[in-house]
């Protein structure tokens, strides 16, 4: 695999969680979807095939399923606390050595943050079922708490205020090309896909893993 040359400018490296840490989210998210189609049914008073509709349709709208519970009165940020205290999250996310080690190493060479477009005690209960702390990441930014989500350019400045780290010399990791590449590159950040493909990103990896690769030569 060929390096870029722009790697070797980089100082700080910011990550996403929800797919990109973990790949696992498929079972989670559809636990939490259909509280939220619940949800819409009894605000709404809606049959359930018409609130999945309808909460499909405002996400096409809003990109957000926080946005579209905020809209119909409902605290959007607490309900996704509540909800994901249901879960047991330890079923559905593994224990990842290898994850750990990956931070650990990228953590001696340079400074290493994360933005998630969640809660930070969701951020937390997760990042612990991979073996991970908070402590890790610096900066650590949930978007619920600044009110402003992926890919507004609001949470990627924040991260490169509190990094002390120029766009230029910072790279943005994600799955998702919407609120991940194109929020990161919108602020000017260079912005690595993984587990995907897309010419959108100024660089494409199969697995996360490969960054040993491309930040450490490994």
């Amino acid at each position: 695999m060929k390096i870029p040359e722009w790697v070797s400018t980089i100082k700080f490296l910011c990550f996403d969680l929800d797919g990109t840490l973990f790949r696992n989210v498929e079972e989670a998210w559809n636990a939490i979807q259909q509280q939220i189609y619940k949800t819409v049914e009894r605000q709404r008073n809606l049959s359930m095939p018409e609130a999945e509709i309808y909460v499909r349709k405002r996400y096409e709208a809003l990109g957000s399923s926080t946005k579209i519970l905020n809209e119909l009165g409902i605290d959007g940020e607490e309900f996704f606390v509540k909800a994901f205290k249901k879960i047991d999250l330890n079923k559905l996310v593994s224990k990842d050595l290898k994850i750990v080690s990956l931070i650990s190493d990228l953590k001696k060479k340079y400074k290493v943050g994360m933005i998630s477009n969640t809660h930070l005690s969701i951020a937390r209960k997760k990042l612990e079922a991979l073996g991970l702390s908070l402590k890790v990441f610096n900066p650590m930014i949930t978007t619920y708490e600044l009110n402003a989500y992926k890919p507004d350019p609001a949470p990627f400045l924040k991260a490169l205020e509190m990094a002390g780290a120029s766009p230029e010399e910072s790279v943005y990791i994600g799955d998702s090309v919407e609120n991940d590449i194109m929020g990161a590159k919108g602020v000017g950040m260079r912005a690595i896909l993984v587990w995907s493909k897309s010419p959108e990103a100024d660089l494409s990896l199969p697995t996360i893993y490969d960054l040993k690769k491309i930040f450490l030569n490994q």
